[in-house]
């Protein structure tokens, strides 16, 4: 169980930190034979403790680093703010397209204060806001950094979505317990929504716009709330009533029952 470090439920070794559960949780990734090769992360699992761990378990990683996170250059430390700045002055950014945006990158291989010796990729993008991305593996240019990690966000808003759509919005994930039964639930709903979603027309056209889980929902509702409108509409005034008066008036026979008693 996850809980804060001052929590009046803490007991002895009962905390854990958030690095220490992922760590748990990639390591059940692989023994379960999920294949995959890179760990992407944003800012917050950006630890020594967990990427040291992903490399033991034979595995890369990206993730995005605070400006403020120090790196050597000509022998001194300086923050990654100073370095991307003076690496733009410099020159020598190539512009790397990610789907419609645009952006201007470079890569350098530098040593990083608790990381060691690591790939990093500045990027700016068309109004002056610099990222930064590093990485365990030296040899991956721009475009291997960027299209690994820009992965990351169709897998949050999948996870987002699916929440929201698969009726998950509540499923808590502080315990193994809770994030298996969270993975393996949003899975099998994804699943029948892939299914529903493929019986439907315009399947090829959604496959083609990369549709995500809130897309197919709203297409299934469409199709379904049509389907309705369609029966409705070829029933006569007489059954449409009946259907009215049904949803309208739920106890009126409960009622007649009783007054017949």
């Amino acid at each position: 169980m996850y809980l804060r470090e001052k929590s009046r439920w803490l007991k002895n070794d009962e905390f854990r930190s958030k690095i220490e559960i992922q760590k748990e949780h990639v390591s059940q990734l692989v023994y379960l034979g999920l294949n995959f090769s890179c760990v992407v992360m944003d800012i917050w699992y950006f630890s020594k403790n967990l990427t040291d761990h992903i490399e033991s378990l034979g595995k890369d990683w990206i993730a995005q680093s605070k400006s403020n996170r120090l790196v050597k250059s000509k022998g001194k430390w300086i923050s990654l703010k100073k370095f991307g700045r003076k690496m733009l002055n410099n020159g020598g950014f190539r512009v790397v397209e990610l789907g419609d945006q645009k952006y201007l990158m470079k890569v350098f291989t530098v040593t990083m204060k608790k990381a060691g010796k690591v790939r990093l990729l500045v990027s700016m993008n068309r109004h002056g806001n610099i990222n930064f991305y590093v990485s365990n593996n030296l040899e991956w240019d721009e475009l291997a950094i960027a299209t690994r990690y820009s992965r990351r966000w169709d897998i949050e808003v999948w996870h987002r979505e699916g929440k929201g759509n698969f009726g998950l919005k509540d499923c808590r994930l502080r315990c193994d317990d809770g994030v298996s039964r969270y993975l393996t639930l949003s899975a099998l709903a994804d699943t029948l929504l892939e299914i529903a979603s493929m019986l439907s027309p315009v399947y090829a056209m959604l496959k083609n716009q990369g549709y995500t889980p809130e897309m197919k929902h709203r297409w299934i509702l469409t199709e379904l709330v049509g389907q309705l409108i369609s029966s409705v509409s070829k029933m006569e005034n007489v059954e449409v009533k009946r259907i009215m008066e049904g949803i309208l008036c739920p106890y009126t026979s409960t009622m007649i029952k009783n007054t017949s008693v």
